[in-house]
Order: structure tokens, then sequence, then C-alpha cells
């Protein structure tokens, strides 16, 4: 009898109720939504596609459509943020649900099982972000959903998983354009080795999923006249200048920004794209696409001329960006009495951070036993720890500051494939332990009288 099949509902709820409980906790510490200043964006564009639900209001250079509606149509029902918070808290036990439906696809034994998904329910740098009024629980639910139907396309891709792998994807990069890197890598290792019709599905897939970012773009284009899908990337890249200190004589043929930055460097200001931004007149950059497309070309031609320092930069703070505090630092800005047992929950998802480390370093011990054998299981180590090991690289280059939120998206992926690597090294040691025995009683039959 396959593993799998002695996983029995009262494994789920033992899981589903810890992750009922730790949540119910945490809202008698945070009863109230939590805003931030991304938030007010987020409400603000909800109920603009609300009030004026036309594709100029969906499709907007400010921030991609879907939370923003979820945002905007809970206030329409609720009246407040409750609802919203209740439907993230809702995502955030469905994404425990989803870690354990893929760990029962990949025929764990009961006890990996519970205690996975426990590790998954009671890490705060998942359920905190359910009382925050941000992207991060559905962004984490979609990338989780995205996995569950790809592990289910491993036998026989059919039509129905098909359709739910595409659309999770397309939804998942609506929510957060930074998980672009997130469906191709599934869906290559996938391609390994099937059928050719098999290859032309999944590569169908790819391509619908691919569009969508040039599709947006192109909408911001002709409704808005902007050439990027959201200006928060833009103004991210002008941090990542200012961070670096890069040369920006070949910017000079954008005078408005050269001038700019190159003032505020002489005021010595913080690298802080806002700051400078605010040194200019937020309400003339803001207010104008001329000046954000202006933006767009400022940092493309200075980080053209920068890629070492860009590269170096990035290499230098990776280490740096796994360690991230941002999360935490951000919840004890708003509670102002965090109790101790929460405390030693985030000191546990410190040492999550610590297996991602871990989990980047084993990669070439993934690919040789995903060579050896391309069973289901090995296929998803390789394919999550390479998620895990680009994700985290793309946020560290690309964003200047904030990881440990941003990286939120990858822990349920880590914690399975540290659960992998842990039972795996057990089972090592215990035939390595067998091995002696033998050998010794061998040793004993021979040379012993």
């Amino acid at each position: 009898m396959s593993t799998h099949t002695r996983i029995s509902l009262i494994h789920v709820a033992i899981v589903i109720a810890v992750a009922i409980v730790v949540r119910w906790q945490y809202v008698q510490i945070v009863p109230t939504p939590i805003l931030t200043a991304d938030s007010y964006g987020y409400i603000t564009i909800g109920n603009q596609i609300i009030d004026h639900p036309t594709l100029s209001t969906i499709i907007n250079e400010f921030r991609t459509p879907i939370y923003p509606m979820i945002v905007g149509f809970m206030l329409r029902q609720f009246g407040s943020l409750d609802g919203v918070v209740l439907l993230q808290q809702i995502l955030g036990i469905g994404t425990v649900l989803l870690v354990l439906l893929i760990l029962r696809s990949l025929k764990v034994s009961p006890w990996v099982f519970v205690c996975v998904g426990i590790a998954v329910a009671i890490n705060p740098l998942l359920f905190q972000w359910e009382r925050f009024i941000m992207t991060e629980s559905l962004a984490i639910f979609m990338v989780m959903l995205f996995l569950y139907f790809w592990i289910h396309t491993y036998a026989k891709p059919s039509v129905i998983w098909l359709i739910g792998l595409t659309l999770s994807g397309i939804i998942m990069m609506l929510v957060r354009p930074a998980t672009i890197i997130i469906p191709f890598i599934p869906l290559l290792f996938r391609m390994i080795g099937r059928p050719i019709r098999e290859k032309i599905q999944l590569g169908i897939c790819m391509a619908i999923i691919l569009a969508v970012p040039f599709l947006y773009q192109m909408g911001n284009i002709v409704f808005h006249g902007y050439r990027g899908i959201q200006r928060a990337a833009d103004i991210a890249q002008l941090g990542n200048i200012l961070l670096s200190d890069m040369d920006i004589s070949k910017g000079a043929s954008v005078p408005f920004y050269f001038t700019a930055v190159t003032r505020y460097r002489q005021l010595n200001g913080v690298p802080n794209p806002f700051r400078l931004i605010d040194t200019i007149g937020s309400d003339d950059i803001y207010q104008s696409t001329e000046r954000m497309n202006d933006l767009q070309l400022f940092t493309r031609l200075v980080l053209q001329n920068n890629i070492p320092a860009f590269v170096k930069q990035a290499v230098y703070r990776y280490p740096a960006s796994l360690f991230n505090q941002s999360a935490y630092l951000q919840v004890i800005k708003y509670i102002e009495h965090l109790p101790v047992e929460f405390v030693a929950l985030y000191k546990y998802a410190t040492g999550i951070n610590l297996g991602i480390v871990l989990i980047i370093l084993l990669v070439p011990f993934a690919c040789v036993l995903y060579y050896r054998s391309r069973t289901r299981i090995h296929e998803a180590v390789i394919v999550g720890s390479i998620i895990i090991a680009l994700q985290t690289m793309f946020h560290a280059a690309l964003i200047y500051e904030e990881w440990s939120r941003l990286n939120a998206i990858i822990i349920p992926i880590a914690t399975m494939i540290l659960a992998f690597w842990i039972t795996r090294g057990i089972q090592e040691i215990k035939m390595l332990h067998k091995n002696r025995k033998l050998t010794w009683k061998i040793w004993q039959l021979i040379f012993l009288p």
C-alpha cells in the first residue's frame, strides 16, 4: 500500500486546527487591519475599478489589478477592511491546505505530512501578512495553487489541470509581476522526456502565461501612454542606482533625472528613491506619465552602462537579502508588545531562512538525484530548489529593500524541500548505521574465533 493512503482526515484536521488556533491568537494581538503606504494605493485603485470598471481603469500603470479589485469589492460588501483580512486569513488556511495536498501527491509519510503542515501553519512570515492590506497572502496562495496544478500534470496533463495551471499562472503574475520566473521552471522541467503532444500542450500554457505581462504593458501604452507594467518597478531601479552609486553619465540624455540625481548626491541625500523624488517634487513625478517614461529610460541607460557594478551589488547583498528582518521590524512597528510565544515563532522563521541557504547549496545534489531517478518527488525537489535560488536572486538584484516580505512567497516551498533533505539525511544515517553493524558482523565471522 502506498504511503499516502495512510494519511487520513485526522492528520489534515490536526494541521488545520493548529493553523486556525495560531491565527486566532494573532488576531487578539492585531485586532485591526494594518495599513502601509502601499495599502492606500490598493484602496484608491480598487475603488476606481469598482466605480468605473473599464479597461482603462483595470489596466493601470500604478498597480496590477487583481488585488485592488478584491480590496475594492470587499470594501463595498463589508463597508470596512475587515472583509479583506478575513478573506486573507481564509487564503492563509488555503495555502496550508494546498501544501498538504501537494505533500499527499508526493506520497510522503504521515509524520512528514503533519510536521511540514504544522511548520507552514505556524510560520509568522506567512500568517502576519493576512493582517496587512498587501498582496502577500494572495501571492503566496497563488504560487502554491500553481504548483498544485503542476504536480498533477506529472502522470499525464489532462485538459482540466492544464487550464488550472494556465489560469493560476496568469492570476499569479497579475497579483505579483515579480513572480514571472516561477511558472517557467516547472513547465520546462515537465517537458523533459515527454511525448511531443504533451510538450506542445505545456508550451502553449507557457506562451499564454508569458504573453500576459507583454499584453499588460501594451495596454498601459494604449490607455495611459506608459511604457512599463507598473511604476514601482522603475522607482526600484532608481533605488539600485542610488545604492550602488553608479556612474550616471550615460543618462545625461535624460536631463531632468540626470540633474536631479547629480544634485541629490551633492547634497549627500540618503540612497532612497522616494526621498529623491520628494526633493524634486513628488506631484510633478507621480502625476506625469512623461516623467515616468523618462525615469524608465534613464534607469535603463544607466544600468546598461553599469552592468559590472550592478552584478557586484547584487552578489554583495544576496546573503543579506536571505537574512533580511524587514518583515519582523514592520510588525513590531505596529505591535507595541509582541508576546513571547510569537517572538519564538519569529526565531523559528529565521531558522527557515537558514534552511533556504542550505537548499541553495544542495541544488547540485538535487540535480544528481533527478538525473539518477526522475521520480515525481525528485522533480519537485529540483524544481522547487531552482525556483528558490532564482527568485531570491531576482529579488536581491532588482529590488533594493524589504526582501523578507518579498521572499515570503517561497517559504512554503522551502519548508517542504527542507523536510525532504532532513528525512533523506535520517535515512542515510540509518543506512550507514545498518551497514556498520553488518560490516562488524562479517568481521566477527571471519576474524574472531
